[in-house]
């Protein structure tokens, strides 16, 4: 029996979007004792601080306490992640309870950075999963009659299973990239010899993705996406993207369309520009750099004043959220309070390469049928080409 083309197309992307999922999680794995780090290090400067709070500083003292355990296991082995996802969940809620939990330097903000973020890619089984996927794919190659391939399929089997090992860390992740990494080049690739893309060829073929995301972990978990992207669209496609990590220089690029951000609504325009937007980014570059010192917290409040420029201006840009499950209705309920609320949200979880990858395709799939031009100011009206 031999791999159709058909076969060896979807298992190819399949796989793909597997070695993103692994990616995503050996990077979060490998940060999160740097989050623990952070975290303790911020409620000690809490604790020591005679201008906070009497209730502040013991829920500091209790981040201390439960975290501190933590800071030396690194490498984090599998089986010390879910206490700290257990732990970091009771926390983040006890910070919550505290009054102004919402402003820029509160204990919660610096737990949302720290340990949420990572937390929130490493959760709900995500690991389990992304093995699961893998073991369907070995169970349809593994009776083809090819000795490469199911060689190849055996290796990886193998790999994935020291992966879900309780000691395994980060390292055994990037093994078994490696084994299905090899698996793939074996199977027959014919995209080279399509004569078109997926999508229909009409209108606009090149897509620019402005990633607003000051944690680097995040945005490459995006770019890991755009990869999944590029491979479903075919060769007839571009899509390259460019980073932001602040409100000052997202919205001076995005707010202000140019010959290198062109939007949608140009006439001229033939590249169409899409933001993927982080809600919790840095008013400013210097701000940018004390977040990534750990002595400020971005607030919430710059993603969603980007998001009004955004929307405010003639060229109207399609904007995708990232959010985190605790923020998601809060986020849903202020972005529809705005003139245009038709964003997708994409939380920071379990399979947000594929989801994340699914809202810009219906983004293209949106472009290649119509131009839509969506304008708040001066006055409200749509306009579709």
């Amino acid at each position: 029996m031999i791999v159709s083309d058909q076969l060896a197309t979807d298992i190819r992307m399949t796989l793909g979007r597997r070695i993103a999922a692994l990616q995503s999680l050996a990077g979060h794995w490998i940060a999160l004792p740097t989050g623990v780090r952070a975290a303790t290090d911020y409620a000690n400067r809490l604790v020591d601080s005679g201008a906070t709070d009497e209730v502040v500083r013991q829920v500091a003292q209790k981040v201390i306490d439960d975290l501190s355990v933590y800071i030396k296991l690194d490498p984090m082995p599998l089986s010390s992640i879910g206490a700290v996802l257990q732990d970091g969940r009771r926390l983040l809620d006890l910070a919550k309870s505290l009054p102004g939990f919402e402003k820029d330097g509160s204990l919660w903000q610096c737990l949302h950075g720290t340990i949420e973020q990572r937390t929130a890619a490493l959760e709900g089984g995500a690991l389990e999963k992304a093995v699961s996927s893998i073991r369907d794919v070995h169970s349809r190659l593994d009776a083809l009659d090819n000795d490469d391939i199911r060689s190849a399929c055996a290796e990886m089997a193998a790999s994935a299973e020291t992966v879900l090992s309780g000691d395994s860390q980060p390292a055994d992740v990037q093994d078994l990239i490696e084994h299905i990494e090899r698996l793939r080049a074996l199977l027959p690739d014919d995209r080279a010899a399509a004569v078109t893309p997926r999508a229909v060829l009409s209108n606009t073929r090149h897509f620019h993705v402005a990633i607003v995301e000051d944690d680097d972990e995040w945005y490459n978990d995006v770019v890991r996406a755009l990869d999944i992207v590029r491979e479903y669209l075919g060769p007839c496609f571009v899509v390259d993207h460019t980073r932001f990590e602040d409100l000052e220089t997202a919205s001076a690029a995005l707010a202000n369309p140019s010959p290198t951000l062109p939007t949608t609504g140009s006439d001229e325009a033939v590249v169409q520009t899409i933001a993927m937007v982080d809600l919790g980014i840095p008013s400013s570059p210097q701000e940018t750099q004390r977040v990534r010192d750990h002595t400020a917290t971005p607030l919430r409040d710059n993603g969603k004043a980007l998001l009004r420029k955004i929307r405010s201006y003639r060229n109207n840009v399609p904007s995708i959220v990232l959010t985190t499950p605790s923020n998601l209705l809060d986020d849903q309920l202020d972005c529809c309070a705005m003139v245009v609320g038709d964003y997708d949200y994409i939380i920071k979880g379990v399979d947000k390469h594929d989801r994340i990858a699914d809202a810009i395709i219906r983004v293209v799939e949106r472009a290649k049928a119509h131009r839509i031009s969506l304008t708040a100011s001066p006055k409200q009206e749509a306009r579709i080409d």
